[in-house]
């Protein structure tokens, strides 16, 4: 299960399965005797399901890819639950029950007790009445009189499988100070004060020194305190107890695709705390707010006195928050960071009429998505992804941690398998089982790399801004003494306060180390434009059914077209921006008329290619719940290949991060 874990417990140490699962490995560490007992007991107790894997026993109850839950129904699996040990089981496995909580109750569902089995249970006394409840206590004490039953005086035979076990793992895994030691991604100061206090000089500075020295080398920074003058920061009015206030109790916000009110979404939240402040006598978190503090120890390491209700936590991630609450979430509350978005600039007007440093401003309301309010509890956070369309983007922490791990355009991370079309992403389900099969291999030294000086080694590493200097290309196969592999990652977290700007392009995925609460914009600068134009414009000649997943954060009907708009967009209103040498030459020479003003696309021949060739991966996936599907056998063999010896779940992921769709459909597979 790991070593080096953060907290108290000693390392390795882990949780037993509460029905006596075992890894299949574990099958050599007893006696023989043992082994053949558990594989009878398997037998006898599944009857003609025993000849299928248990993986394809899953896919049996889940009724496997289909979009719409077609498995087994909540009444079937209770019964099969008091038929053996080995069936209670599989019809335990929290997965069924939360696609079932959320197939029923969508949004909103209410968090009872501590799982997802227990909240269905509750749910469904509250629809059918005490007639139900007293079935559902009648099924359960006919289970318990099965179970033990069978069992009989003699101690419980484990049950080993990877399948039903890979679950409890992520669930309960600590995490690596391994994991967490690393800050590689460079910093610079962001503070440039509020009101009177700004000083111009200095954050004319400031600017100059971000563009020059990272968005114009597409190279990520940690802005410290950046946003720290923000209202919602230095008064903390996003608190949770302030916004369960401020906010009306009808409005709803986008968690995992659905839609659910804050007292719903805090009740889910207050799961986890309760569980990891097992034994602590405080009040609840809610009503302390101790998650405020930047100094806080991560909520995942203090003991092994609790433990997350989800492996794969839900995330609040909702893109109309500014319009659901605009009193509570409203522009003086909050504006983008001063460093990366001058408020002096004199640019496209946004859609509220001022002045916008976006260049997707020019599309007034038909615009991408791109900004979010963020929210989520320990554990919780994205998979690896690459922002939409080209663009760039920043994100600042309101209150908690955010672990942050990048890595350079090009390669993608080790574990994670984009599709040819880059329409889809094979990877982990869960970030903490990226970092538990997969995270060494990220600084794995390739054999024809030739060892790197000591010294050289400790001045990159002191220095990070030395890395931007001596790769201003950033080539992920430059090299780089600090990390001699074929990738080149940086790592770093932020705190309240903080603002991480990440480059178009790079791979990048954020684990909250404590309850967290950020926001974040993904725009297109004069320095990024280039990057976007080539983006849409490869998407655009793609065109049917490729070209609109590769392009996101507006209607399916107008992804096609978002080439053009955009480009028109430009034209009527910032024609200097396509002017430059760079841009003229994405667009085509035959773009721009003998008087040198461009002219649309159908003049120039820009065409739309309807079966065009693959696209490259550049899109990135969505949070979809926590399915598990098999990869196919190429990205299987990948997967294997570098370095994933077990065992992690994996799921195809499509569309983007960013703009996530509900689904209740459930697929439990390798």
């Amino acid at each position: 299960t790991g070593s080096g874990r953060v907290g108290a417990a000693p390392p390795g140490a882990m949780r037993p399965h509460p029905l006596g699962v075992l890894p299949e490995g574990n099958q050599y560490l007893v006696p023989a005797d043992v082994v053949a007992k558990s594989a009878k007991a398997r037998h006898d107790g599944l009857g003609n399901f025993a000849a299928l894997s248990d993986v394809l026993v899953m896919r049996v109850l889940t009724g496997g890819d289909a979009e719409e839950f077609l498995g087994v129904d909540p009444s079937t699996l209770g019964k099969l639950a008091t038929t053996s040990k080995a069936f209670q089981a599989f019809t335990h496995h929290e997965d069924l029950w939360k696609a079932f909580v959320l197939h029923r109750d969508r949004g909103g569902f209410v968090w009872e007790g501590s799982s997802w089995r227990e909240t269905f249970v509750a749910g469904a006394a509250r629809d059918w009445g005490r007639k139900m409840e007293a079935g559902d206590d009648g099924a359960k004490n006919r289970s318990e009189k099965n179970i033990d039953s069978a069992r009989g005086s003699a101690k419980p035979l484990p049950i080993f499988s990877d399948a039903l076990y890979l679950r409890h793992l992520a669930q309960h895994r600590y995490l690596c100070k391994e994991w967490l030691e690393k800050e590689t991604i460079p910093r610079m100061d962001g503070r440039v004060g509020a009101g009177e206090d700004v000083d111009g000089q200095k954050m004319q500075e400031m600017q100059k020194h971000f563009v020059e020295t990272f968005e114009a080398r597409n190279e990520p920074v940690i802005l410290t305190g950046a946003c720290s003058d923000w209202p919602c920061v230095s008064q903390k009015l996003w608190t949770f107890g302030k916004l369960l206030e401020t906010v009306p109790h009808a409005k709803t916000f986008s968690v995992g695709g659905y839609r659910m009110r804050l007292r719903d979404w805090r009740r889910y939240c207050d799961g986890f705390l309760r569980n990891q402040d097992a034994g602590d006598e405080s009040p609840p978190r809610h009503e302390t707010e101790k998650n405020e503090s930047n100094d806080e120890e991560p909520a995942t390491s203090r003991g092994n006195s609790g433990a997350p209700i989800d492996d794969h936590p839900l995330y609040l991630f909702d893109k109309t928050f500014a319009e659901t609450c605009p009193t509570v979430f409203g522009n003086d509350t909050w504006h983008p960071p001063t460093v990366i978005a001058p408020r002096s600039d004199e640019t496209t007007q946004d859609v509220t009429g001022k002045q916008s440093h976006d260049l997707f401003a020019a599309l007034g309301e038909n615009r991408p998505d791109y900004q979010w309010l963020i929210h989520g509890p320990a554990r919780s956070g994205s998979s690896f992804h690459v922002d939409p369309n080209g663009t760039s983007a920043w994100n600042a922490v309101v209150s908690g941690k955010k672990r942050w791990i990048l890595f350079k355009p090009g390669v993608p991370p080790p574990g994670v398998h984009p599709s040819e079309d880059g329409a889809t992403v094979a990877q982990p389900v869960t970030l903490v089982e990226w970092y538990a099969s997969f995270y060494e291999h990220a600084y794995d030294e390739e054999e024809e790399e030739e060892e790197s000086d000591d010294d050289d080694a400790d001045e990159e590493e002191n220095n990070p801004e030395a890395n931007v200097a001596a790769n201003p290309k950033g080539n992920p196969k430059a090299k780089n003494p600090s990390n001699p592999s074929k990738y080149r990652v940086l790592e770093g977290t932020c705190g309240v306060g903080d603002v991480l700007f990440v480059p178009s392009g790079w791979w990048h995925a954020a684990l909250n180390l404590t309850e967290t609460t950020a926001v974040t914009q993904n725009f297109c600068s004069t320095r990024t434009l280039p990057r976007v134009l080539r983006f849409l414009k490869n998407a655009f000649e793609k065109g049917g059914a490729v070209g609109k997943e590769l392009v996101s954060g507006t209607s399916r009907e107008s992804r096609g077209n978002l080439f053009e708009n955009f480009v028109k967009a430009l034209r009527e209103k910032r024609p200097e921006v396509l002017g430059s040498r760079e841009v003229r030459k994405i667009l085509g020479d035959d773009f721009f008329g003998d008087d040198g003003k461009n002219i649309s696309n159908d003049e120039c021949g820009t065409t739309r290619k309807e079966n065009g060739p693959t696209a490259s991966p550049s899109t990135h996936p969505t949070t979809d719940g926590g399915k598990r599907k098999r990869v196919g056998n190429d990205t299987t063999e990948s997967i294997k290949s570098n370095g994933g010896a077990l065992a992690a779940l994996f799921t195809h992921t499509s569309g983007d991060e960013k703009n996530q769709k509900s689904s209740s459909a459930f697929s439990f597979r390798f």
